[in-house]
C-alpha cells in the first residue's frame, strides 16, 4: 500500500472519539486494532508522530484558499502490544467559511480513513 494511499486513509479515522480542542485546531483521536509498528511501518519510521502539509491539489477540490494554511500532525501512542492510539491533529484552522466547511469534511473524511487503515491492517 503506498503511503499516499496509507496518509490519506489515516487522515480520516475508524472507531474514533473527537477530542474537544480549542479553536482552531481539530483533534481526532482512537485506537486502532493493530501494534503500534504495524501503524508505523503505514507511515514512515520514528514510531510516535508525522507532520504533513498538502501543497498541491486535485482539481475541483474545493478548499485550496484556506487548505494552504492548515496541516496534519499524526501522532502515535501504543496502548498495548496490539493497539495503538493515533490522534490526528488538523492546525491553521481560521474562522472563515471555506475554512471552516474544510474543518468540517475533513472531521468526517479522517474519521473514515482511519477506519479504512484499521480494516487493511485486519487482512
Amino acid at each position: 500500500m503506498s503511503r499516499v494511499v496509507v496518509v490519506v486513509c489515516l487522515a480520516l479515522a475508524a472507531a474514533y472519539s473527537p477530542v474537544l480542542a480549542d479553536e482552531p485546531r481539530e483533534v481526532l483521536e482512537m485506537e486502532i486494532a493493530a501494534d503500534i509498528d504495524a501503524i508505523w511501518e503505514a507511515f514512515t519510521t520514528t514510531k510516535r508522530m508525522i507532520a504533513l502539509k498538502a501543497v498541491t491539489f486535485p482539481e475541483g477540490f474545493a478548499f485550496v484558499e484556506a487548505a494552504q494554511e492548515t496541516w496534519t500532525i499524526f501522532y502515535f501512542s501504543p496502548i498495548s502490544t496490539s493497539r495503538t492510539k493515533v490522534t490526528v491533529v488538523g492546525l491553521g484552522y481560521t474562522d472563515s467559511e471555506q475554512s471552516q466547511k474544510m474543518r468540517s469534511f475533513f472531521e468526517v473524511a479522517n474519521a473514515y480513513s482511519l477506519r479504512q487503515l484499521e480494516m487493511a491492517l485486519q487482512d
